[in-house]
């Protein structure tokens, strides 16, 4: 009766199957003859899977999945292509032998899932309405990666052509991010101004009374919003660094130069 009674109200601990696999690094570099797919269990879901910094394209499998065995071929096909670019990992998991979270779990085999950088909690699902062939794949992934990814794809993927527009796209896109900076730095320096005219105000008062819990809500939400400028500006650099080098990269790639 306790089992039960602890069952229907969800005390019950879940334990999550995980097989035991000798797991080694996956790396792919452009001039590898392997293609690099990361073998997922229960136990490394968290660590590949929910990378902060990777985008991660995820294939749920069994092995008594027929259509599974038509999905390899295709699905290592599109690995291949982005071979040596960093940013995004391929994986696979056998969730016939591997428990996951419910919220990570699928109710058919083959199911793909993309969890993108940075936005794990945003992860889309390979449309069960479109046919998996190699470009839909590609797409579906493109559409969905992160800027950098993205930028390298266009680098090893594209024609002369191709490279030249994105490369010409990359300067309106560099313009871009100089303005914004230009405009966080602004914000910074009047929060900073905002924050020096306070602290001169509740100086003063120090020597008459405490400070009202409107004055220090006030201080407390300009030091929040400074913290959060902060990090947008710091994100804005690194993606003003990622546009120069990818700049450096698409000609490159072509053997030919913009000067």
């Amino acid at each position: 009766m306790n089992f039960i009674a602890n069952y229907t109200r969800g005390l019950l601990d879940r334990y999550l199957r995980s097989t035991i696999k000798e797991t080694r690094e996956c790396v792919m570099t452009p001039d590898s003859e392997h293609i690099c797919v990361h073998e997922v269990t229960t136990d490394t879901f968290n660590r590949v899977v929910m990378n902060p910094d990777k985008d991660v394209l995820l294939l749920y499998y069994a092995p008594w999945c027929g259509f599974c065995k038509g999905t390899f071929h295709i699905y290592l096909t599109v690995a291949k292509y982005f071979s040596g670019i960093s940013g995004i990992l391929f994986a696979r998991i056998n969730a016939d032998e591997n428990d996951l979270p419910w919220e990570y779990t699928v109710e058919k085999y083959p199911t793909i899932i993309f969890f993108p950088a940075h936005r794990k909690a945003e992860s889309m699902k390979f449309p069960q309405s479109l046919h998996l062939t190699t470009t839909n794949l590609l797409q579906f992934i493109l559409t969905n990666a992160q800027f950098t990814v993205r930028w390298q794809a266009a680098a090893v993927m594209c024609n002369k052509k191709c490279v030249t527009q994105n490369f010409l796209h990359s300067l309106v896109e560099i313009r871009h991010h100089y303005i914004q900076q230009r405009s966080l730095l602004k914000q910074i320096s009047f929060v900073h101004h905002k924050l020096y005219e306070m602290k001169l105000i509740t100086d003063g008062k120090k020597r008459k009374k405490k400070h009202s819990l409107e004055t220090v809500q006030q201080f407390q939400i300009l030091e929040d919003y400074l913290k959060y400028l902060g990090l947008r500006i710091k994100n804005k650099r690194k993606a003003i660094i990622d546009t120069i080098n990818l700049q450096d990269l698409l000609p490159k790639k072509v053997g030919f130069n913009f000067s």
